[in-house]
């Protein structure tokens, strides 16, 4: 009886062996041929991010760093938003990589890692990320410029016209905040006529985009160039039972200055840390994570990322423009010149635009 016992417990000690021998063998220093097995490098990886026109970008980047925890035991990832110009503190304790929108890095060369040519992005968003003919940065997502209208002031199908007071309350055809949205304008022919033409309100291509929103919002104005961004926060109010009936158009230009880049911080003499960082950029830039940029309202810079659909036509038609007829400044260079070139844009939104194209190639 008592030998019976002792091969039943050898039995199943011999079961549980090979059960967890594969487990054992991955935590084993020395593989079957005698060469050292490499682990992969566990520690935490500080992202930073340091952009200023999007309100989901951050909670994407979040959900990546989990999803990319979750595929790499031992590492976590710390996401932390900051301010322009964090990494040149004195005593900053530099990221692994940076995350951040045009004109918030002047200089990319000894902070940022150069890649090799980028392959699978739409072009002109990776062109975004060039300095000096080098590639310091790979393009992560975009944004965009649309036109919000109420149906109440402009029903579809009709010219954009001069609304009709409300009491002693002018309304007003069309406003446009100053940036970004006034480039976008140049593009859009039944908003230059009601531009040029009608009765603008105080502040048309000079207002903050909040206070051009706002003018929206309460009604005095019957179309606004906005953000992508305001448009689906507009949209968020509808559906609270807190807006008015409204639709988008998109007949833009194609610039967008709303980009988000990505880039690996330089330095450094952890190899394996290096490479971790390497392959978190690989991961948010590939194909699955782009994938899900559209359900944060964002459009993926991967050229071969899924599509939107009829569901949401203002995601759809940007990511269509996007393709062939994108137009954005180069990162490094926008703070020097977006001054002047929104000057340029509300010129040309005004006047004539005719020659704009030359002021957008310029900012490339």
């Amino acid at each position: 009886m008592r030998k019976r016992l002792a091969a039943l417990v050898c039995m199943l000690l011999t079961g549980l062996l090979i059960w967890r021998m594969p487990e054992a063998l991955s935590q084993y220093p020395v593989n079957r041929d005698g060469t050292i097995r490499q682990r992969g490098w566990q520690g935490v990886l500080r992202v930073w991010v340091c952009q200023d026109w999007s309100s989901s970008a951050m909670g994407w980047i979040t959900k990546q760093a989990a999803a990319f925890e979750k595929s790499h035991k031992g590492v976590r990832v710390s996401v932390r938003r900051v301010p322009k110009g964090a990494w040149l503190a004195e005593d900053a304790v530099l990221p692994d990589v940076i995350i951040f929108s045009p004109g918030m890095v002047d200089e990319p060369r000894g902070l940022l890692a150069r890649f090799g040519q980028p392959e699978g992005f739409i072009r002109e968003a990776a062109r975004s990320g060039e300095w000096a003919g080098e590639q310091y940065a790979l393009p992560l997502a975009l944004g965009g410029y649309v036109a919000l209208a109420n149906n109440a002031l402009w029903p579809e199908g009709s010219p954009l016209a001069e609304p009709a007071p409300a009491g002693k309350r002018t309304r007003y055809a069309i406003h446009a905040p100053g940036g970004g949205a006034l480039a976008a304008l140049t593009g859009w022919e039944a908003g230059l006529i009601a531009a040029r033409s009608l009765e603008r309100p105080e502040g048309f291509g000079e207002a903050s985009p909040d206070a051009a929103y706002s003018a929206f919002v309460g009604g005095n104005v019957a179309a606004l160039v906005c953000s992508l961004d305001q448009a689906r926060r507009f949209g968020a109010l509808v559906s609270a039972g807190r807006g008015f009936d409204y639709r988008i158009e998109t007949p833009m230009s194609g610039f967008c200055d709303q980009v988000l880049l990505i880039g690996k911080a330089e330095g450094g003499d952890d190899r394996k840390r290096g490479d971790m960082a390497v392959a978190f950029i690989h991961a948010v830039t590939g194909k699955d994570a782009q994938d899900t940029l559209l359900d944060a309202g964002l459009i993926p810079a991967l050229a071969g990322a899924d599509k939107a659909g009829s569901a949401t036509p203002a995601l759809q038609a940007l990511q269509e423009r996007y393709q062939e007829g994108l137009a954005a400044p180069n990162a490094f260079g926008w703070s020097a010149v977006k001054s002047d070139f929104f000057g340029r844009a509300l010129y040309a939104a005004l006047n004539d635009a005719s020659g704009f194209r030359d002021a957008i190639e310029q900012v490339r």
